[in-house]
């Protein structure tokens, strides 16, 4: 959606539909990922 105001052009998004990407295709790989770098910081400081 854009909204014109003179020479400037206002867009906005609308969130929801990325966050629903996120939610249903990479919430899931994104917790192995923290799982895995958080192992490796303890075996780094360990």
């Amino acid at each position: 959606m854009a909204k014109r105001e003179g020479r400037e052009r206002w867009n906005h998004l609308n969130a929801l539909p990325i966050k629903q990407i996120h939610d249903r295709w990479i919430s899931q790989y994104a917790g192995h990922a923290i799982n895995i770098i958080d192992r490796l910081k303890s075996d780094l400081q360990g």
